[in-house]
C-alpha cells in the first residue's frame, strides 16, 4: 500500500473520494496530511509538561489542560506561549478528521511509530498531538499539509447541497458540547477554550446539507437504532446505487 490512514470510529471515511484526493500525491516521497482546529495547524508542546503532571500529582494540585494559544491579527498568527522555555510547536492532524503518511514517511519512522504510546507517555500529550511531534522534533518530516476536507464531529457540516457534501474526505460524528455544533474551520485557540467553559449539553453533530438531515429533531440522534451514527443513511445519500435494497 502507498498510503497509511487513520480517523477515529466515529468518523465516516468517503473512500472513493479519499483515493481520488490521495492520488494527486508522489507517493515516493514523504507526505503527512491532516486538519487541525487551530489557527495555524500546529499545538504548543509543552516538554515538560510531564515533569509538571508528575510534580503536581505529588502535591495533590491538578494540573489545568494545556491549551494551545494562538490567535490571528492581521493575517498573522501570533503565539502566546513562544516565549515560554521548552515550549514547541507541531503540526498535528486530529485524529476525529483522519490523517494520512505516505509509504515512504512510514517506512522511514517504524521503529518510532511502533513506540508512539511510549512517546505518549514521555510528553504525556493525546496520540494524534505525540505522531506530530515525532514527525517534526523525532524525524524532522515533512511539514503537515492542512486538508479542510477531513471533518470531524468538532466542525460544522451544513453544507450548502448533496454535491458539497460529496467533495468531503471524512464526515463526522458524535456527541458534543453545544458549542461543538458550529465551530468553524477557521476556529482558533480562544474558541477552543470557549468549548470547554461552554454548558455540558450534548448535542448529535453530524454532516447535513439543504433539505437533509440525518438527526431527528425531536431525539436529537438519527432516527435508526440500527444506525446509531447515521453512516449507512448518509453513505446510501451519498452513494444510493450501493444501496438499491436499503431504505
Amino acid at each position: 500500500s502507498d498510503w497509511m490512514c487513520h480517523l477515529d470510529d466515529d468518523t465516516y471515511l468517503n473512500y472513493p473520494q479519499m483515493v481520488k484526493y490521495l492520488s494527486q500525491f508522489d507517493p515516493r516521497e514523504e507526505h503527512y496530511i491532516g486538519f487541525s482546529p487551530t489557527a495555524d495547524g500546529t499545538w504548543a508542546v509543552d516538554t515538560k509538561r510531564k515533569e509538571m503532571m508528575e510534580r503536581a500529582a505529588k502535591e495533590g494540585r491538578p494540573l489545568k489542560p494545556s491549551i494551545s494559544i494562538s490567535t490571528k491579527k492581521d493575517g498573522d498568527v501570533i503565539h502566546k506561549d513562544e516565549e515560554k522555555e521548552g515550549v514547541v510547536r507541531v503540526p498535528y492532524g486530529t485524529g476525529g478528521s483522519g490523517w494520512c503518511l505516505s509509504r515512504p514517511l512510514v517506512a522511514r519512522g517504524i521503529d518510532t511509530f511502533a513506540n508512539l504510546q511510549v512517546e505518549c507517555a514521555n510528553i504525556a500529550y493525546p496520540d494524534d498531538v505525540s505522531l506530530g511531534y515525532v514527525i517534526q522534533e523525532k524525524l524532522g518530516g515533512p511539514k503537515m499539509k492542512m486538508e479542510p476536507r477531513l471533518n470531524s464531529h468538532l466542525d460544522a457540516q451544513d453544507f450548502a447541497s448533496r454535491e458539497e457534501a460529496m467533495q468531503q474526505l471524512t464526515l463526522g460524528s458524535g456527541y458534543k458540547t453545544e458549542i461543538g455544533k458550529v465551530q468553524p474551520k477557521s476556529m482558533n485557540a480562544e474558541a477552543i477554550q470557549t468549548a470547554d467553559e461552554a454548558a455540558k449539553r450534548k448535542v448529535f453533530t453530524f454532516a447535513s446539507w439543504r433539505g437533509k438531515s440525518f438527526v431527528d429533531e425531536k431525539t436529537g440522534r438519527p432516527p435508526d437504532d440500527d444506525d446509531p451514527l447515521g453512516f449507512r443513511s448518509l453513505h446510501c445519500s451519498l452513494y444510493p446505487d450501493h444501496c438499491s435494497n436499503k431504505k
